[in-house]
C-alpha cells in the first residue's frame, strides 16, 4: 500500500534495482529519491497510525522527555508531542538515507557517484515552514563524493538553492549555459567569493491563498518583508491545520505569553529585523530600533535590489510598505487575482480557495493561460 513509502527497506530495494540497471548499461545516471519523511502526518500522528505508516518504525524511537522544543514555540505538552513525532520522522528519514547509501556501496559505484541530500523547507511548525524566517529557509544540505570531497567538512559560506545547478553541472564537467544572469556558484569550488545574502520568497499556500513575503538572510542578520500583513488580510497556511498551532489557540486565552506569540504569528509587523547571532529564533524585532537603522537600511537595499533583479511583482508593495492603505489595495488585488486563477487552474489538492477541484474537468480543459511568475532566488522553498 501507500504506507510502504515510509519503509527504509522498500525504498532501499527500489534504489538497489535502479543501481543494478545503471551498472548493467554502463551509462551515467541521475536518480532522485523523495524520502516521505519528515512530512505531515509524522510518525505517531493520529493520521499516520490510521494509514498504516506507523508500521514502519524508526530504528530508535525518540521519547518525549528527550525533546527540546524550539525557542520560537512555547513549551506546551501538545507542542512537545508534535516536535517528538517530527523528530521520529527525521530519524526514519535518516534510516532511509542510510539504507540507500548501503545499496549504493553494494553496487560498486560509490566512488563515482555524487550524492546530495537536501530538504525543500524548514520544520512544519508556526514560524518555520510557510515562512521566510531563518527557521523556514534553513534546510539540511549534505554533499558526499568519496575521493573528491573530504569527509566531515563544513561549508562556511552562505549557501542557497541557486547553487545546486552550478554544482551538479560542475561535477558532470558541463559548462553553465550562456546568456543568463546566474547568481549561483558551484559548491565544489573553493575559489568563489562568499555571498553577502541569501534570498527567500513565499507567495501563496497549496490552496492558492496569497500570503506574499520575502526574506533576506545574511551571516548575522535576517530581514523579513510581510507584504500581506496589512491589518486586514488574514494569515492562512497549512500549519494551522496541525497540532502545534492548535495548541497555541487552545492555551492563548489563559496564558498571556502564548497569546502574545499567537497574536504576533497572525499579525506580524510589515518589516522584521533580527540579529541571528544573539536571537537565532527571531523573537525580538529590531526593525524599529534606531540603534540598528544602518543595518535595516542595508537589508532594505539588498532586498529591493533582488526584487529588481528578478522582476518581482512584490516590488510594488515593497515601495509602499509604510502606507497601510496602499498595502491593503495591493493585497485586495492579489486576492482577486488568486480567486480568478483558482477558477481555471487545477491545484495539487482536492480543493482550492475557489472550492472543490476534484473531478472538475473544466479546470483541465480551460488550460492554464499565462501567469507571470516571480520567484526570487531562495535558500529553500517554503511551501
Amino acid at each position: 500500500g501507500a504506507a510502504r513509502k515510509y519503509s527504509a527497506a522498500v525504498v532501499s530495494q527500489s534504489a538497489a534495482r535502479f543501481f543494478g540497471t545503471a551498472r548493467s548499461v554502463a551509462q551515467p545516471f541521475y536518480l532522485v529519491v523523495n524520502i516521505a519523511d519528515p512530512h505531515k502526518p509524522n510518525f505517531n500522528d493520529a493520521e499516520a497510525a490510521a494509514s498504516g505508516a506507523d508500521a514502519f518504525a524508526p530504528s530508535r524511537i525518540i521519547a518525549e522527555e528527550e525533546v527540546t522544543v524550539p525557542a520560537f514555540l512555547p513549551d506546551l505538552p501538545g507542542i512537545r508531542r508534535d516536535v517528538r513525532n517530527y523528530q521520529n520522522s527525521v530519524k526514519r528519514a535518516d534510516d532511509t538515507l542510510g539504507a540507500i547509501l548501503t545499496a549504493l556501496v553494494a553496487s560498486g559505484m560509490e566512488e563515482d557517484t555524487l550524492v546530495i541530500f537536501l530538504s525543500d523547507h524548514g520544520m512544519p511548525f508556526p514560524f518555520a515552514k510557510s515562512s521566510v524566517y531563518d527557521n523556514g529557509l534553513r534546510t539540511p544540505l549534505v554533499i558526499r563524493w568519496p575521493g573528491r570531497i573530504a569527509a566531515g567538512g563544513v561549508e562556511t559560506r552562505l549557501v542557497s538553492a541557486v547553487d545546486l545547478m552550478p554544482t551538479i553541472l560542475d561535477a558532470a564537467g558541463i559548462a553553465m549555459p550562456e546568456g543568463r544572469d546566474y547568481t549561483g556558484s558551484s559548491l565544489l569550488r573553493t575559489d568563489t567569493l562568499p555571498r553577502g545574502y541569501v534570498f527567500g520568497g513565499f507567495d501563496e499556500n497549496a490552496r492558492g491563498y496569497p500570503v506574499p513575503m520575502r526574506g533576506t538572510i545574511g551571516r548575522d542578520w535576517a530581514y523579513v518583508f510581510n507584504a500581506w500583513s496589512d491589518g486586514e488580510h488574514a494569515l492562512k497556511n497549512d500549519d494551522m491545520n496541525h497540532a502545534s498551532f492548535k495548541q497555541l489557540v487552545r492555551h492563548a486565552p489563559a496564558d498571556p505569553a502564548v497569546k502574545a506569540r499567537l497574536d504576533y504569528y497572525l499579525a506580524p509587523p510589515v518589516e522584521e529585523l533580527c540579529h541571528l547571532k544573539v536571537d537565532p529564533d527571531c523573537l525580538v524585532n529590531l526593525a524599529g530600533d534606531p540603534a540598528h537603522a544602518g543595518v535595516l537600511k542595508e537589508f532594505r537595499e539588498a532586498t529591493r535590489a533582488q526584487m529588481v533583479r528578478t522582476d518581482d511583482y512584490l516590488l510594488e508593495a515593497f515601495d509602499v510598505r509604510a502606507d497601510r492603505t496602499a498595502l491593503r489595495a495591493f493585497m485586495r488585488r492579489q486576492s482577486e487575482a488568486a480567486m480568478e486563477r483558482a477558477g481555471r487552474l487545477q491545484w495539487k489538492r482536492p480543493a482550492n480557495i475557489a472550492g472543490p477541484t476534484k473531478g472538475n474537468r473544466e479546470l483541465f480543459r480551460n488550460g492554464a493561460g499565462t501567469i507571470k511568475s516571480a520567484n526570487p532566488s531562495r535558500a529553500g522553498s517554503t511551501n
